[in-house]
């Protein structure tokens, strides 16, 4: 017995005829190829036979899926109210006026890659898309719906795929579960990815570690945080060539992602919904680099209410850690780092973004 629920199946079922004619269309348009390349930027999927590419089309995410962990992921989760409107977005009214889950939750629990599949060939079909294209890496599974295309210009040649660049801004998601098993952090779709991506698991802290917290900070809880931010140094030669920004590596952010993932579980007695922790860096250029820090922490409870939660010794001591150790290990300055933390039926799901 799979993942997905009754109804989603009694849709696809329904729509299977319509499927298997968009999987016709996509043969007959794309026919045999050896190789194909999503254009996340342009939107543009190319197909290749050998060196010579046979058929381009405009292509849009549909989702991804880890498969370690059985979760499919939305092209919407994490998007803006102001993000470009995606012509896949009847899969989300669809989902919304047949009351079916699947469509309108960001992440799916799913049994294998074949319900991930049966996911995006749905959507795909929804959104009156042409086909549907699967590409690997080294972070998962992702499905891309295929639209209208024209044969490829004969010269066009191939690209061979960066292998890091430098972004302005990075992000990445890590499941955390009870289990605390291995999760890899996992960059948006849309963005660049670097070969310094983390990979790291964070344990939902127990009962007894919430106690021995509470015990331990209880003194510092009865005066508040002043409004002047701690002040910190970093040791660091004033590059002319600043070294450009990424996800900080795992030994780095895991302490804080833990720490703020206590005191969010202790203040809200583990019933929130969503927490926001946010780091803000403002530094001044001297002889020695001096800077100061924000930490404050949002979360929203059930109701849908907002909850300020208390930013304690230990996180601010975490967070001033994480900085200076980010620094030392060569990453660029970054002015602000977000973590994002949800709860999920397997836990909390964490995403990390750092803005340069």
């Amino acid at each position: 017995m799979g993942a997905l629920s009754d109804k989603f199946r009694r849709l696809a079922i329904l729509l299977e005829p319509e499927v298997e004619r968009m999987a016709a269309r996509q043969a007959a348009h794309i026919g045999h190829f050896d190789d194909a390349q999503f254009d996340a930027a342009q939107e543009i999927a190319t197909f290749w036979r050998g060196e010579d590419a046979s058929w381009r089309c405009h292509a849009e995410p549909i989702g991804r899926l880890n498969p370690d962990f059985g979760l499919f992921r939305w092209w919407w989760h994490g998007r803006s109210a102001a993000a470009r409107k995606s012509r896949l977005d009847p899969v989300i009214k669809e989902g919304d006026g047949y009351q079916i889950g699947e469509l309108v939750t960001d992440h799916v629990e799913v049994a294998n890659e074949d319900e991930a599949h049966l996911l995006a060939k749905v959507a795909a079909q929804i959104a009156r898309a042409e086909g549907v294209l699967r590409i690997e890496d080294e972070y998962g599974i992702s499905f891309i719906a295929l639209f209208e295309g024209t044969p490829a210009p004969k010269t066009l040649r191939k690209v061979a795929p960066k292998q890091e660049l430098a972004p302005q801004s990075v992000g990445g998601e890590v499941s955390i579960d009870d289990d605390a098993e291995p999760i890899s952090i996992e960059p948006e779709p849309d963005s660049v990815k670097s070969i310094n991506d983390p990979r790291f698991s964070v344990p939902i802290p127990s009962a007894a570690a919430l106690a021995n917290a509470v015990a331990h900070t209880a003194p510092s809880l009865t005066h508040t945080i002043p409004p002047t931010p701690l002040a910190f140094q970093i040791q660091s030669l004033r590059d002319p060539t600043p070294p450009p920004v990424r996800i900080p590596s795992r030994d780095v952010v895991a302490p804080l992602v833990q720490e703020a993932l206590t005191v969010t579980t202790r203040s809200t007695s583990g019933e929130f919904t969503q927490a926001l922790l946010t780091v803000v860096v403002e530094v001044d250029q001297g002889a020695a680099v001096k800077g100061r820090f924000f930490v404050d922490v949002v979360a929203i409870d059930p109701k849908g209410e907002l909850v300020s939660v208390d930013a304690t010794r230990e996180l601010i001591d975490a967070a001033a850690r994480t900085i200076a150790a980010d620094a030392q290990s060569g990453n660029g300055r970054w002015r602000k780092l977000l973590v994002r933390l949800r709860r999920t039926v397997r836990g909390a799901s964490v995403e990390v973004d750092v803005r340069a």
